[in-house]
């Protein structure tokens, strides 16, 4: 690098908790958008206040931890892909966690702006437009 050259800052990450069709369309769209993407399948989601944002769409019980870290690390944007009926039972668990309320209004379920997407590109586009929002809004200090 030349002297006095400024390097880029990196790509804002996006934590991804389960490998579905919906985060395997947002791993290929991201970069466009200048995101980088980690797709977590194992359970072990480690969001961080760095992070920009985590998105968990498993079935499975690695959501409940990713989405308490999230909440906790302060990651200013926290999706859950599910059905308004699931979402809720979601929330109700981590209510029952001790997650406070503040802290469960942060969530965004269904994730995304309801566009109603059908196709999980469809769904992968509406949660990074959301995505985009809070990263463009946070960029303007709001």
């Amino acid at each position: 690098m030349e002297a006095g050259a400024r390097s880029e800052p990196p790509d804002p990450r996006v934590v991804l908790v389960g490998s579905m069709p919906v985060t395997e369309a947002m791993t290929r769209l991201a970069p466009e958008l200048g995101l980088q993407t980690v797709m977590v399948t194992d359970g072990g989601a480690e969001p961080s206040g760095a992070d920009l944002a985590l998105v968990a769409a498993s079935h499975r019980p690695d959501e409940l931890p990713a989405l308490r870290g999230a909440l906790a690390a302060g990651v200013p944007y926290v999706g859950l892909v599910a059905s308004r009926r699931r979402g809720a039972a979601v929330l109700g668990e981590l209510r029952a966690g001790g997650v406070a309320e503040e802290a469960l209004a942060r969530v965004d379920t269904p994730a995304g702006f309801d566009i109603g997407a059908k196709t999980p590109g469809e769904i992968a586009l509406a949660i990074l437009a959301r995505i985009v929002e809070v990263r463009r809004a946070a960029d303007r200090g709001r």
